[in-house]
């Protein structure tokens, strides 16, 4: 019988310390950090000349340059995704 009470009250202090844990991150007193990432829109470079001579330049689908043209496509491929005009493959 005695195990069984220890037992009990493992779990039900392991509940109260998930629980209150839980209230103390929800209240605001651990802030998440946000970084500024690459994707930011503010720190994408603008399309260069080159990439508009080529015809695509690589980035994935939250990386569109800022200038890039209007009819210019995304192509998803994980690490070889692209931004290029219709008829023109991403490769160098």
């Amino acid at each position: 019988m005695p195990k069984t009470i220890s037992i009990t009250w493992v779990a039900v202090a392991v509940i109260a310390v998930i629980i209150v844990a839980f209230f103390y991150y929800n209240s605001g007193a651990i802030k998440p950090t946000v970084l500024n990432t690459p994707t930011e829109e503010n720190s994408i470079p603008a399309i260069t000349q080159n990439d508009i001579s080529n015809g695509w330049y690589w980035g994935d689908e939250n990386q569109k340059k800022p200038g890039t043209p209007a009819d210019w496509i995304y192509q998803a491929g994980g690490r070889d995704s692209c931004w290029h005009k219709s008829g023109v493959a991403c490769s160098y």
